[in-house]
């Protein structure tokens, strides 16, 4: 009987080992992913900073025409993301499925930036703000040796300010089209308006309702301030808020349809380039998002972690009290017979 329940164990531990292993492999694998196109866009920004024509003018912009100067927006605007992406991340930490959307959004935000890295290459737009705030161009006469030391030096000094214009003192200029401020709100919001505030729970709950109501609208404000700010173009907010709802749209739709998982004759999301990760990722994945329910009670979890350990140990207890008991008996008869 020990035997048969010790195999039963080893067999579910070996399940549990084999499940866990499949969800880091695809959560590193994911991050990956995007941190790789992150570094891509650092890469490319540093580079494009040499084609930006600092000696054009803004272009006109209707935006511009309709909305007063504020420098102060695109603060306003970064402090908005550090904390929307704050809330994110505890998302992640708090959900019971937070690796399983941790893969969603690392995939959803590496297919979008790996757009943006070819958008900003192909087209150089004049500064949308004050000229004088880039950082200096390189000389005219500089080396290939000294070009690309400079490039990496600039990469490596770009990655940790995450693009943002707060954690920098002289900015790099150039990389407009199309926004990345645009592309963390709409895809934050999205990721807390699905995951944290589901359609059902809205519905049932006014609170939450309202929460997501505050949320939506400081997103829409966050993203006019960046426009207040001449942070951006018009068209540049226009072509990251529609690159970033069509990306998470369809890849949220591809997911709530089975029958769109596979390659068939009438599936054409399958010409996707992406298609073969949300294959990766997606198809024939056992781990379901958890809706009801949704949320670890930390409490709760280290509690029921201390109460699984003290079973676990009282258990071993037991058998080891068990085998010697048996032990013991066996010895016992064996002396009777002789």
């Amino acid at each position: 009987m020990n035997n048969t329940n010790d195999i039963q164990s080893e067999q579910s531990l070996s399940d549990n080992y084999s499940r866990w292993k499949d969800r880091l492999t695809k959560t590193l694998l994911a991050i990956f992913f995007y941190a790789g196109n992150l570094l891509l866009n650092a890469l490319l920004v540093s580079i494009i900073h040499e084609r930006v024509p600092l000696d054009m003018f803004p272009l006109p912009d209707i935006s511009f025409d309709f909305l007063p100067y504020w420098p102060m927006g695109l603060f306003i605007t970064e402090c908005y993301i550090f904390i929307l992406y704050g809330m994110v991340l505890l998302l992640l930490l708090l959900h019971r499925s937070g690796h399983r959307i941790a893969q969603r959004f690392c995939i959803i935000m590496g297919i979008i930036y790996f757009f943006r890295a070819i958008t900003i290459s192909v087209t150089q737009l004049p500064v949308s703000a004050n000229r004088l705030e880039c950082m200096p161009q390189m000389e005219n006469n500089v080396t290939s040796t000294q070009f690309i030391n400079t490039i990496i030096k600039r990469t490596l000094n770009y990655i940790p300010t995450l693009g943002t214009y707060i954690l920098t003192t002289e900015p790099y200029c150039g990389a407009l089209l199309y926004s990345g401020h645009t592309i963390s709100i709409v895809i934050g919001y999205s990721f807390i308006s699905t995951y944290l505030i589901p359609a059902e729970v809205k519905a049932n709950s006014l609170s939450w309702w309202l929460y997501d109501f505050i949320l939506y609208w400081l997103s829409i404000i966050a993203v006019l301030l960046t426009l207040i700010a001449r942070a951006n173009y018009l068209v540049d907010v226009i072509f990251a808020y529609y690159i970033s709802t069509s990306t998470f749209y369809i890849y949220h739709t591809i997911c709530s349809h089975e029958s769109l998982h596979y390659a068939t004759s009438g599936n054409f999301f399958t010409k996707l380039w992406w298609w073969p990760l949300f294959t990766f990722f997606e198809v024939d994945n056992q781990d379901r998002i958890v809706v009801v329910n949704r949320f670890y009670n930390p409490i709760n979890v280290l509690w029921s972690w201390r109460t699984e350990n003290m079973n676990r140990t009282m258990i071993n207890n037991v058998n080891s009290k068990s085998d010697t008991c048996n032990q013991s008996n066996v010895n016992h008869l064996l002396r009777t017979i002789k």
